[in-house]
């Protein structure tokens, strides 16, 4: 079995949704099974699990009577029948009833109240939404396990990882065949083009971006002291520069940045000047991800509120989309029957801080902050405010965006002019 460099896989001796693998190690080989995904086979031609069919299925020789244990259900298993285990489209299988696991070593039914529907569940598939599966034992909707969950494939495309108890295992199709994330088999070699850059998806971390591979978007790294540029979709060597990081959208006429760097734009409708948010629409800059913030930038923003805002706090601009909390943020509060705060929020060494100042609907408003060594100044239609005493903001790994920020409404209403640079 240690004929390749990858894995050698093996058909199973008894079981058709089994097969073996000799996995290499230190020194050594060490032979492992593995389970197909629910639904498949595995074919011994192919060299990988397949669909079950009303053509294609397995048969193995059994002795009369054995008992095999089903893969996904512990009180249920199948039994040898006329000298055959047959995984076919709809195979039935025996079960052991609630509160009891089939055993296959002992070959018999045994206590186990972890096993089983809980007598007090009365939740059924059908109360279950839509991608989520019932776990009878637990009384509770899971998420659905997709392909993707079991399977990743690499940039070869006959190469492919499976999942095993927590550990990534590599295989490979035969000559001819490629994996398919979307079926989870190897299947027939089609030619592969990826288009530049409607192929590709930036990723929060410079060095890593997603190629859309079998209609699946695929986390790709850079290798070391690289980062990734959508503008060629190649990995460059990163060099630092102490020149000042300048990001200035004026949504005149669309959403680009004036010195080109890419901005993720999700449904903005740029018109009439200003950028329209939906509700659902907003912008991200990857280049505002990650980096440090100097002792001194400056943000500024125009904005049109409309009243009919989704929520009570209404994302503007920050670094909050991560499902983490934001290090620097611009929201608006709107709280019933009285008019809008707008919130200017920010975190110097591990501490918030919070400034809240009165603005209207339906009107333009301007905002400019400038954070210098001594403090900070905001300015709201040209009247300042100083804070004084500001440390540096901290460090945050999510981009800075406008329009979406976690645990916040979608802005609804208009942008133009979004600014920042890291310098004064």
């Amino acid at each position: 079995m240690k004929d390749g460099s990858l894995s050698t896989v093996r058909a199973h001796p008894y079981r058709c949704d089994f097969f073996i693998m000799c996995i290499p190690t230190a020194g050594d080989y060490r032979v492992s099974e593995m389970v197909c995904s629910e639904g498949l086979f595995f074919d011994e031609t192919k060299k990988t699990c397949d669909w079950i069919t009303d053509q294609t299925h397995c048969v193995r020789k059994c002795n009369a009577g054995d008992k095999f244990r089903h893969k996904s259900d512990c009180n249920n298993y199948y039994e040898c029948k006329n000298g055959e285990f047959a995984i076919k489209k709809n195979t039935p299988s025996e079960t052991c009833g609630k509160h009891k696991r089939f055993s296959e070593k002992a070959q018999a039914c045994v206590e186990d109240k972890t096993c089983g529907k809980k007598k007090d569940c009365n939740i059924i598939q059908n109360d279950c939404p839509s991608g989520y599966v019932l776990i009878e034992e637990d009384c509770k909707c899971e998420k659905r396990k997709t392909c993707a969950d079991q399977y990743k494939i690499t940039q070869k495309l006959e190469v492919y990882q499976q999942l095993k108890d927590g550990v990534w295992i590599e295989l490979r199709c035969i000559s001819g065949y490629n994996f398919n994330l979307t079926t989870c088999t190897c299947s027939d070699k089609i030619s592969t083009i990826y288009d530049c850059p409607s192929s590709y998806k930036i990723h929060n971390d410079k060095d890593k971006y997603y190629v859309k591979m079998n209609n699946v978007d695929v986390l790709q790294t850079c290798q070391p002291g690289h980062n990734f540029n959508i503008s060629d979709c190649q990995c460059h060597p990163y060099q630092s520069t102490n020149n000042c990081l300048k990001i200035d959208i004026p949504l005149a006429t669309d959403t680009k940045e004036v010195h080109g760097s890419y901005v993720h734009d999700e449904n903005v409708e740029v018109s009439n000047g200003y950028g329209y948010f939906n509700g659902s629409a907003y912008f991200v800059i990857p280049a505002l991800s990650g980096n440090e913030f100097p002792d001194e930038f400056k943000f500024s923003i125009e904005f049109f509120l409309l009243p009919n805002q989704l929520g009570n706090t209404v994302a503007i601009a920050g670094n909050g989309r991560c499902n983490t909390s934001p290090t620097f943020s611009v929201s608006v509060e709107v709280p019933f029957n009285s008019s809008p705060l707008l919130v200017i929020q920010i975190k110097t060494n591990g501490t918030n801080s919070e400034t809240k100042m009165s603005v209207s609907f339906s009107t333009w408003t301007k905002l400019v902050i400038l954070k210098t060594k001594n403090g900070m100044e905001l300015r709201l239609d040209g009247v300042p405010t100083i804070i004084p005493d500001v440390g540096k903001v901290d460090r945050h790994q999510c981009a800075i965006g406008a329009g979406n920020m976690s645990n916040m409404s979608n802005f609804v209403g208009r942008m133009k002019n979004f600014y920042f640079a890291k310098c004064l």
